[in-house]
């Protein structure tokens, strides 16, 4: 199992929070979570000039990364949404990498992690188990794990995990558009590119920052 594994985001929101940062942040991510197309192509615009710029995402793209999207928390229902799926088509679209790699698959479902009680979210070795993966054909390069909101991490420690079997030479990052900021009470700004690392420690993804 993977122990550790760089991770960067786009934007940051707050679950609880009251002041209208924190607010508009809520919205903002439940538009993403839901597919909506102008909030989306709004976040791409961001993240574009943003890589353009050099900032610190940008050594997460390129013509060469393939992108993984992550599964839902349950098997995928023919015809329902998948955020993580619709969010590396758009990135693709953006020209900041270069194929969409859908290997991962949710076999088993897991509680999610944003509507589990603190301390019984799924743990990594539940996630690794609960997920099927598939050949990717030979990609060795720079492989980009995608979701919409990263948490603890633990999904991202499982799926970089699932992808480390297969091609265990790939350079295996994570990429979310929202980071959750539940530990303090509000946010000040909702673009706040950022990069860290997801550790595992004691079964589960300790997420810095």
């Amino acid at each position: 199992m993977v122990s550790e594994i760089p991770y960067g985001a786009l934007l940051a929101y707050s679950p609880r929070g009251q002041a209208e940062v924190s607010r508009r942040s809520r919205d903002v991510c439940f538009r993403l979570k839901g597919g909506d197309p102008a909030t989306l192509q709004r976040a791409m615009q961001l993240l574009r000039e943003h890589v353009a710029a050099g900032g610190v995402l940008s050594p997460f793209f390129g013509p060469a990364v393939a992108l993984v999207p992550t599964p839902r928390s349950a098997p995928l229902v023919e015809g329902a949404l998948w955020p993580a799926a619709v969010i590396c088509r758009a990135i693709v679209d953006a020209g900041l990498a270069g194929s969409v790699v859908p290997c991962l698959t949710r076999t088993v479902a897991v509680p999610k992690s944003a509507r589990a009680p603190r301390g019984s979210r799924p743990q990594v070795s539940r996630h690794v188990e609960s997920l099927g993966v598939q050949p990717m054909l030979g990609i060795a390069g720079r492989v980009l794990v995608v979701d919409d909101v990263i948490t603890k991490g633990s999904t991202a420690l499982a799926a970089a995990s699932r992808i480390a079997e297969i091609s265990p030479e790939a350079d295996v990052r994570v990429f979310a558009l929202v980071r959750t900021k539940g530990l303090q009470p509000d946010v000040d700004r909702i673009l706040d590119p950022t990069t860290g690392v997801v550790r595992l420690v004691a079964d589960e993804g300790d997420r810095q920052p």
